[in-house]
């Protein structure tokens, strides 16, 4: 018979682990975007358009389509009342 491998902890207790707080100077709005995070930027992006298209793929009726173009028009007009 094969001898379990899997380890039991001692104690029942939850290991807690420290994070530090970063330095107030780790973010910096003027900064360019670094590689890292322009890449998450896109994928946003991307899972957006997908959401976006998956929506618009799903509209067979006229309800359908005009609760997809109220939705739209109100991102849309958020994004520009964020900007200003």
């Amino acid at each position: 018979m094969a001898k379990s491998t899997k380890r039991t902890s001692a104690s029942k207790e939850p290991q807690i682990i420290r994070i530090l707080k970063p330095p107030k100077n780790a973010f910096n709005k003027e900064r360019p975007v670094s590689d890292l995070l322009w890449t998450q930027v896109e994928h946003l992006a991307a899972v957006v358009r997908r959401a976006i298209d998956d929506r618009r793929r799903a509209v067979n009726t006229e309800g359908e389509a005009s609760a997809f173009i109220a939705k739209m028009t109100e991102i849309m007009r958020s994004l520009d009342n964020s900007d200003s």
